[in-house]
């Protein structure tokens, strides 16, 4: 039987859904407690897991104008981005087992049976299979038309698909989960700033810190607001 820690704690947690994701929800024109009933159990625990996760490791800093002081935007953008992948990751399956069940069905090529693997179980493709599913047309846009590198040649290289964009951000979430590496960002509105990443560096016309936060929880708020639609009554 499957137990629902955060669930169990709905009393003390729901406060902070409505404070992060509310008013998402009301665009949608549901509000939180509408979407939050009409989840399954496994969806209200993880809705609940996830902004007790981000309200205390992000949220909350933002909203303060000491934010500066207390908290890193760095660390924000990565927990929010960990938000994404705990969403969609699915229960997890080592590539042996995984293997011995499939290599008789399908193929006894490795390579294309790690790539069948990847399908299912890759953190990467669940990313981009969310900023593919979730992220507003206006918001994917912005994203493609305002961050680039520069060729040799100095011609702007954008990125031009939204899964090249979600390998951006989860590139992001790697270097600082995995090789301890930082990546500095900044805060406010630019009409021009450079980010590091994978030794890269890249360009990002139009920035704004707090337009990119937004795309990212909105769309959070997407994944569980399509969750609710089935048992929603009009």
């Amino acid at each position: 039987m499957e137990e629902f820690y955060y669930l169990s704690q709905r009393k003390d947690l729901l406060p902070e859904v409505k404070e992060i994701f509310d008013k998402y929800f009301r665009q949608f024109g549901k509000n939180y407690l509408t979407v939050f009933d009409n989840l399954s159990d496994t969806k209200k625990d993880k809705l609940l897991k996830i902004s007790f996760f981000y309200y205390w490791r992000g949220w909350k800093f933002l909203q303060s104008d000491d934010c500066a002081k207390t908290f890193d935007r760095s660390a924000v953008l990565i927990s929010l981005i960990s938000v994404i992948e705990t969403i969609m990751s699915v229960k997890h399956k080592d590539f042996y087992e995984w293997y011995k069940s499939e290599s008789n069905k399908k193929s006894s090529n490795v390579e294309i049976l790690w790539n069948d693997y990847l399908e299912i179980y890759g953190s990467s493709k669940k990313m981009r299979e969310f900023f593919e599913k979730y992220l507003d047309k206006d918001d994917k846009n912005y994203l493609i038309n305002n961050i680039y590198c520069c060729l040799k040649n100095g011609q702007k290289n954008y990125f031009k698909e939204i899964r090249k964009i979600a390998d951006w951000f989860y590139a992001m979430r790697s270097e600082f989960v995995h090789n301890s590496e930082y990546v500095p960002i900044p805060d406010g509105d630019y009409l021009m700033i450079g980010i590091s990443v994978c030794g890269k560096y890249y360009f990002f016309e139009e920035y704004s810190f707090k337009k990119i936060i937004s795309i990212l929880e909105k769309s959070v708020a997407k994944y569980f607001f399509n969750e609710s639609l089935p048992n929603i009554r009009c």
